[in-house]
């Protein structure tokens, strides 16, 4: 990118990194939507530092490929976006140095969409992100690699649909009641440790329910008839609860 780019630009997607950041970025005060591929440490500062000065940014996308000794660790983008008023969706991939997310309020408080993937946290990161009154739509895919995982009650409160994959290590998972109260859509995809779906989705007003490559154990217990959680009723409760019939789709 030479230092040619219109002023007025709005969209800059699938760009790698590269001096355009320090020599250009700051200058596109219009950009709406922006993602840049493989950031090395030499520009993680120009790029946080416009960052904070993109005010009109609504979308904002990175993607680090963690296996790639060069790339950045994203702690300082998320840090950058804390005064960031316009931001409703942002993708990040990539490993985070700290293992665990920042405070609530540095992440957008308008923030709609949010995607996570391989950004390897160890600490349960629904105790931050459940506190974004905005969110509307999350994905974790490869995202956290605890053991445990807890939604509060009234966490999520605008949230419509939850996709989580490939989290290996997670167990259990515990969802109080008046948690996510407008969820609409749930996929559980290769969390191949979960043993069960969480009893507290009965209180959950899904429509749409999707499970694949799960373990033998969950596989057992949703059983129509026979497994231990259609017995118990969750699933048939989760049915009956909706206005329209709940979809569950299964691939296993």
């Amino acid at each position: 990118m030479g230092n040619d780019v219109p002023k007025n630009l709005q969209t800059l997607v699938g760009l790698n990194a590269g001096q355009w950041i320090e020599n250009s970025l700051p200058k596109l005060a219009n950009l709406f939507e922006l993602s840049i591929n493989e950031v090395p440490n030499k520009h993680v500062d120009a790029l946080a530092s416009s960052l904070q000065n993109l005010g009109r940014l609504a979308s904002f996308s990175i993607i680090n490929y963690p296996y790639n000794e060069n790339a950045i660790r994203l702690d300082n983008i998320i840090t950058a976006f804390s005064n960031q008023h316009c931001l409703k969706k942002l993708y990040l991939k990539g490993c985070l140095k700290s293992e665990h997310l920042p405070d609530n309020d540095v992440f957008p408080q308008q923030l709609v969409e949010l995607y996570l993937s391989y950004v390897g946290l160890k600490q349960d990161p629904m105790a931050t992100l459940e506190k974004l009154t905005c969110l509307k739509h999350l994905r974790l895919d490869r995202a956290y690699r605890g053991k445990k995982m807890k939604c509060s009650a009234t966490g999520f409160p605008q949230l419509l649909s939850l996709r989580i994959s490939c989290l290996d290590k997670l167990e259990k998972w515990k969802i109080e009641e008046n948690a996510m109260s407008c969820l609409k859509f749930l996929g559980i995809y290769d969390c191949c440790g979960l043993k069960m779906i969480p009893e507290g989705l009965k209180n959950v007003p899904l429509r749409q329910l999707k499970l694949s490559d799960m373990s033998e154990v969950l596989v057992t217990r949703i059983k129509e008839n026979t497994g231990e959680d259609w017995i118990k009723k969750l699933l048939k409760k989760l049915m009956k609860k909706s206005l329209i019939p709940l979809i569950i789709w299964y691939n296993f």
